[in-house]
């Protein structure tokens, strides 16, 4: 294939785009005929489908993402954008600088996600070879009756699960106790908190296997609370992992118990802050199509100054 006729639409951060070493690795200069850099849904719809110029051109187009070897961060990130559920994108080819095959490899024993993934001075030879396929951009095509917000949370499961380090227990049950029940009026039975006995998974099952089971089937909402403890857990990196490969961004609530705490897969500016009042009153505000329209926000807001002043006290 002639690369003056491709287009490379690729997933990536505008920092690890414009350093020198992707600029060399990936070979953009005037090898192709254009290449395309994209972060969001928005981007992509404004860079792409709604270029007037791109569609009135002779092009192939393929889509590539920058898989970020480090954390994965932007596998996880291309997932949660929407763009492949919004949109029909023939194939995806993901890039990485480091060695492929380990790149592979830790994805699936970390995730167990099997994924292509090919090093970024591969992409020129396999493109010229037709080992990529390319695509014209008349065939990413708007998936028919998409609506993100009916996806994420209307016809999800009813059930929580709250993703904590064992060791920040105390906080995390009078969250559940104060706010959750107390105020949202939440069902105990459809909260899971896994370091409560009478609130977590059976005895005996494969917790692996029963967290991919209930993510998949059973939850509506998913809660982690940052800490030094949860970064330091494995179990909770995991829980992280999945969550963020399986859920919608809408579905993903990221708590601070500590000041500056971040997550680890995927980095968001959308943190609840747990000594801000406001903060914790958007948790509700910002899903009553999956808490329900029917929260007293009296009731509630008492409720959370209840919570702060027995948390500092």
């Amino acid at each position: 294939m002639d690369l003056k006729n491709v287009v490379i639409l690729l997933w990536d951060s505008l920092e690890n785009f414009s350093s020198e070493s992707t600029q060399r690795q990936l070979g953009s200069g005037n090898i192709y005929k254009e290449v395309i850099n994209f972060n969001s849904l928005s981007e992509f719809e404004e860079r792409v489908i709604n270029n007037q110029k791109l569609a009135s051109q002779d092009s192939r187009f393929i889509f590539c993402c920058h898989i970020n070897f480090a954390d994965f961060s932007g596998y996880f990130n291309l997932r949660n954008s929407t763009i492949c559920k919004t949109y029909e994108v023939p194939e995806v080819i993901y890039l990485s600088s480091g060695d492929s095959l380990e790149v592979v490899t830790k994805l699936w024993d970390k995730y167990k996600i099997i994924e292509k993934v090919i090093l970024y001075n591969e992409l020129i030879d396999k493109i010229k070879l037709d080992e990529i396929k390319s695509f014209s951009l008349s065939s990413i095509d708007k998936r028919p009756n998409f609506d993100s917000d009916l996806m994420n949370l209307k016809n999800r499961s009813d059930k929580i699960f709250l993703s904590h380090s064992s060791k920040d227990k105390e906080i995390v049950v009078k969250f559940r106790d104060i706010i959750l029940i107390g105020g949202i009026g939440y069902d105990i039975n459809k909260i899971i908190l896994t370091s409560d006995e009478s609130n977590g998974f059976v005895a005996g099952i494969n917790i692996p296997q029963n967290l991919r089971q209930i993510l998949r089937n059973e939850i509506g909402l998913f809660i982690q609370f940052l800490s030094t403890n949860y970064s330091k857990s494995r179990t909770c990196l995991n829980e992280e992992g999945a969550a963020w490969c399986m859920l919608e961004d809408s579905m993903f609530i990221s708590i601070n118990l500590i000041e500056n705490g971040k997550t680890f897969i995927k980095k968001s500016e959308k943190h609840i802050d747990l000594l801000n009042k406001d903060s914790l009153l958007n948790i509700y505000d910002d899903r009553k199509s999956f808490f329900g329209n029917k929260i007293r926000a009296a009731h509630l807001s008492n409720k959370v100054d209840e919570f702060l002043t027995v948390i500092n006290s």
